[in-house]
Protein backbone atom coordinates (compact mmCIF):
# COMPACT_ATOMS: atom_id res chain seq x y z
CA UNK A 1 0.00 0.00 0.00
CA UNK A 2 2.85 2.79 0.59
CA UNK A 3 4.01 1.82 -2.85
CA UNK A 4 0.70 2.26 -4.36
CA UNK A 5 0.78 6.31 -2.34
CA UNK A 6 4.09 6.67 -3.40
CA UNK A 7 3.39 6.10 -7.34
CA UNK A 8 -0.11 8.25 -6.90
CA UNK A 9 2.14 10.82 -5.60
CA UNK A 10 4.77 10.74 -8.24
CA UNK A 11 1.98 10.65 -10.81
CA UNK A 12 0.44 13.87 -9.21
CA UNK A 13 3.85 15.70 -9.49
CA UNK A 14 4.29 15.12 -13.06
CA UNK A 15 1.33 16.38 -14.05
CA UNK A 16 1.46 19.09 -12.25
CA UNK A 17 4.83 20.51 -12.56
CA UNK A 18 6.07 23.20 -15.14
CA UNK A 19 7.72 21.79 -18.69
CA UNK A 20 10.84 20.95 -18.61
CA UNK A 21 13.20 22.97 -20.88
CA UNK A 22 16.81 21.92 -22.32
CA UNK A 23 19.53 23.14 -19.89
CA UNK A 24 20.51 26.59 -21.61
CA UNK A 25 24.32 25.79 -21.46
CA UNK A 26 23.52 23.05 -23.92
CA UNK A 27 23.78 23.66 -27.45
CA UNK A 28 23.22 21.89 -30.42
CA UNK A 29 25.12 22.04 -33.60
CA UNK A 30 23.58 21.03 -36.86
CA UNK A 31 22.59 21.54 -40.63
CA UNK A 32 19.28 22.85 -41.56
CA UNK A 33 17.33 20.44 -44.05
CA UNK A 34 13.94 22.20 -44.07
CA UNK A 35 12.43 25.94 -42.75
CA UNK A 36 8.59 24.73 -43.15
CA UNK A 37 7.35 28.42 -43.28
CA UNK A 38 3.13 28.28 -43.05
CA UNK A 39 0.05 29.89 -41.93
CA UNK A 40 1.23 33.41 -40.40
CA UNK A 41 0.08 32.41 -37.21
CA UNK A 42 1.50 29.39 -36.82
CA UNK A 43 5.24 28.83 -35.61
CA UNK A 44 7.80 28.37 -38.21
CA UNK A 45 8.68 24.41 -38.55
CA UNK A 46 12.26 23.71 -38.77
CA UNK A 47 14.06 20.39 -39.65
CA UNK A 48 17.76 19.80 -38.63
CA UNK A 49 19.67 17.08 -40.28
CA UNK A 50 21.15 14.60 -37.37
CA UNK A 51 17.83 15.89 -35.15
CA UNK A 52 14.79 13.96 -35.58
CA UNK A 53 12.54 16.60 -34.13
CA UNK A 54 10.26 19.11 -35.46
CA UNK A 55 11.59 22.27 -34.16
CA UNK A 56 9.35 25.44 -33.45
CA UNK A 57 10.15 28.91 -34.14
CA UNK A 58 7.97 31.34 -32.44
CA UNK A 59 6.65 34.02 -34.29
CA UNK A 60 5.86 36.25 -31.42
CA UNK A 61 9.76 35.77 -31.09
CA UNK A 62 11.96 39.32 -30.30
CA UNK A 63 14.39 37.78 -32.05
CA UNK A 64 12.15 36.29 -34.78
CA UNK A 65 13.04 38.32 -38.18
CA UNK A 66 17.03 37.48 -37.55
CA UNK A 67 16.61 33.87 -36.50
CA UNK A 68 14.59 33.14 -39.59
CA UNK A 69 17.27 35.02 -41.60
CA UNK A 70 19.95 33.51 -40.05
CA UNK A 71 18.18 29.48 -40.40
CA UNK A 72 17.26 30.25 -44.13
CA UNK A 73 21.23 31.72 -45.26
CA UNK A 74 21.99 27.82 -43.58
CA UNK A 75 19.54 25.96 -45.41
CA UNK A 76 20.91 27.57 -48.20
CA UNK A 77 24.50 27.53 -48.13
CA UNK A 78 24.49 24.28 -45.90
CA UNK A 79 25.90 25.46 -43.25
CA UNK A 80 25.29 24.68 -39.92
CA UNK A 81 23.68 26.75 -36.75
CA UNK A 82 23.96 26.16 -33.19
CA UNK A 83 20.59 26.33 -31.56
CA UNK A 84 19.00 25.41 -28.10
CA UNK A 85 15.40 24.60 -27.62
CA UNK A 86 12.84 24.46 -24.63
CA UNK A 87 12.06 20.80 -24.51
CA UNK A 88 8.15 22.21 -24.84
CA UNK A 89 7.23 22.33 -28.13
CA UNK A 90 9.99 22.13 -28.56
CA UNK A 91 10.84 25.40 -29.61
CA UNK A 92 13.79 26.87 -30.39
CA UNK A 93 15.16 29.68 -27.81
CA UNK A 94 18.78 30.61 -30.02
CA UNK A 95 19.96 30.87 -33.15
CA UNK A 96 22.99 31.70 -34.06
CA UNK A 97 25.80 30.92 -37.35
CA UNK A 98 28.51 27.86 -35.95
CA UNK A 99 31.70 29.31 -36.17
Amino acid sequence: MKNLGFAALAAVALMFSPPASADPSIVEQDTVQQVLIGAPDAPVKVLFGRHAAIYLLDRDDSNFSTWLAILQNARDRGTQVRFAYDVYGPRLTLIEPAP
